[in-house]
């Protein structure tokens, strides 16, 4: 008899282990989606640039200076008038005591407008003193000095997009005319000259002489790529990589990428466009993770 209650108790005991074992592998088994946010690949472009600063210049200025010496009797501009070529502009007295000459006229030398007028009425003038400044303010220039270690990226043609702090929500394109041919042995940089490529007349007469400008310059341009964001990539001993939603489940791929601009990076290879990708809780995700996908605002 107590031979029959012990192989009882110990059926007993290892159909309750079984049913627990089998509770816990099932347990053991099942898996969390991880939520994730994603986005679909597309094509797009990328251009690389230098930023640089520099100021605004008429394309040429001329100093105006009397024929003689005297006292500066009649003004007849202000700073801003544009005057044309051999416009009366003052007049010079070069009488002395005890003798009286006849008033010596000022003539613009060339058209242009009018910057800077140095002395006042009734100052005694020079031939060597500049009475006022002429520019061209019709065509200006801006003038940037770049890095020695950037300018093999530099040349004619290339194109740049200008910014002032006076004018916040207007982007001024421009394109570079000249590059020095040789380096500023002091501060190790070359000067590059742009010219504003505007048509809009309105546009155009924004921009001062004199004023500072924050540049641009477009060193490459690529067109028709695939471009994704910088943070949905994953560094990993040298080597990049995304994870692209494959069903449910993220598999992880190694990419090669290019050009890096703005938080956003040419793929090269092994990703295709429409392929979706994760964004955002890449770094809690591991290769074949289930995981529970959520668009970013603006894509599905």
């Amino acid at each position: 008899m107590k031979r029959c209650l012990y192989i009882f108790f110990a059926l007993c005991l290892f159909v309750s282990c079984s049913k627990n074992k089998n509770e816990t592998t099932k347990q053991e088994i099942t898996e969390n989606a991880i939520t994730v946010n994603v986005m679909k690949i597309q094509k797009g472009s990328l251009d690389d640039y230098l930023e640089c600063g520099g100021d605004v210049e008429a394309e040429s200025t001329v100093e105006v200076l009397p024929v003689m010496a005297g006292r500066l009797t009649q003004l007849f501009v202000n700073v801003g008038d544009y005057v044309n070529r051999n416009q009366l502009l003052a007049y010079i007295d070069p009488s002395r005591p005890g003798t009286v000459y006849s008033a010596s006229p000022v003539l613009a030398p060339s058209s242009g407008t009018i910057i800077s007028i140095m002395p006042s009425v009734g100052a005694n003038v020079t031939p060597s003193t500049v009475i006022l400044t002429l520019s061209s303010t019709n065509k200006l220039l801006i003038k940037i000095n770049v890095p020695e270690r950037f300018i093999s990226r530099v040349s004619e043609g290339q194109e740049a997009q200008v910014r002032f702090s006076a004018y916040n929500d207007n982007v001024f394109n421009a394109k570079v005319t000249e590059v020095s041919p040789v380096l500023d042995p002091m501060s190790r940089t070359m000067q590059v000259t742009l010219i504003f490529t505007d048509e809009d007349e309105n546009k155009k007469k924004l921009p001062k002489a004199g004023m500072y400008a924050k540049v641009n310059l477009t060193t490459e341009h690529k067109d028709n790529i695939l471009v994704i964001p910088n943070n949905a990539i994953v560094q990993n001993l040298g080597k990049s990589y995304v994870y692209v939603v494959e069903g449910e489940r993220a598999k992880k791929r190694e990419i090669k990428t290019g050009l890096n601009v703005d938080n956003l990076v040419e793929v090269s290879d092994n990703l295709s466009q429409d392929e979706v990708i994760v964004v955002k809780g890449q770094s809690s995700l591991s290769d074949g993770q289930l995981v529970n996908a959520i668009f970013i605002e603006g894509e599905n």
